[in-house]
């Protein structure tokens, strides 16, 4: 499908100095802002040095995130899609999907759907996470 898969680059509390309030800043995306509607929504943290932006280039090309998930209760698929219409950057306990092109987008977004995918979930991964690896090379995708 010509994706690829990297795990999200900003861990935020190395970067406590540059975060921010404002919303003309970049956003940085947290696998918190991943909603179980599969959105990205902008939250208020309890913790009042975790920011919803930051100060730094971000990118404006459409992924898809994934939660990488903790390994210390059942995985749960959780995913976005981002389409870029903001510059954002991913914080490190995400995954990002790259997908090159819309139709592979829907293609794996459709997919994620699928009630296969809900099982290899619950057999693959139990109470573990979802590593970059796995999701770019046994992650099935059903088309």
């Amino acid at each position: 499908m010509g994706i690829s898969v990297k795990t999200g680059t900003v861990v935020w509390n190395q970067h406590k100095d540059i975060l921010t309030d404002d919303t003309s800043k970049t956003l940085l995306i947290y696998n918190t802002n991943v909603a179980k509607t599969n959105t990205v929504v902008e939250q208020n943290f309890a913790n009042d040095e975790k920011k919803q932006y930051i100060l730094m280039d971000g990118s404006k090309e459409p992924i898809i995130v994934v939660n990488r998930g903790n390994g210390n209760s059942a995985y749960k698929l959780s995913y976005a899609y981002v389409d870029g219409k903001c510059p954002y950057l991913i914080e490190n306990h995400l995954n990002m999907i790259m997908c090159k092109t819309e139709e592979n987008a829907r293609k794996i977004l459709a997919s994620f759907t699928n009630k296969k995918t809900e099982e290899f979930v619950s057999l693959f991964l139990g109470n573990n996470g979802l590593s970059k690896t796995e999701l770019e090379t046994i992650f099935p995708i059903y088309v």
